[in-house]
């Protein structure tokens, strides 16, 4: 989801770790999407007995209602979603080698600071500009509301 943020590094990070989680969400909601248009609101809800009753009005309606709400809901998900990604990989794309391994390390890995430091071979001062850089770079890309 998008969220309406002034704080854009903790919704950077947070973006970046569920990326394959969002890439997932965005796959089932297109899978829900299909089946949401696929259904037909007019087919038989009700047994045969209760159409030969008269009853079939309104929840005809209702059924239709449901399903237009539930395709107007998962058009938005899968939107935003989109947005994320698309967002993320512009992003992504831009950031050195080093950025990518810092971001990986430290919010995929959870590494400390100075852990990351020591597998990258790098003084602690780089990895905190390493990352702050590569997290300007993800930002610059985000879409804010």
């Amino acid at each position: 989801m998008l969220y309406i943020t002034m704080n854009y590094r903790n919704e950077i990070i947070k973006r970046y770790r569920y990326y394959e989680s969002i890439r997932e969400n965005l796959i089932d909601v297109n899978a829900q999407l299909e089946i949401v248009k696929q259904r037909d609101p007019n087919s038989l809800t009700k047994s045969t007995s209760e159409y030969k009753k008269g009853n079939t009005g309104s929840n005809q309606t209702n059924k239709a209602i449901q399903l237009s709400i539930l395709d107007d809901n998962l058009t938005e998900q899968k939107m935003c979603y989109e947005l994320i990604i698309k967002d993320y990989e512009k992003g992504y794309r831009l950031l050195s080698e080093n950025e990518k391994k810092v971001l990986k390390n430290r919010y995929i890995r959870n590494l400390t600071i100075e852990k990351t430091a020591e597998e990258m071979s790098k003084s602690i001062a780089t990895i905190k500009r390493l990352t702050n850089q590569a997290l300007m770079t993800l930002e610059s890309q985000m879409t804010k509301i």
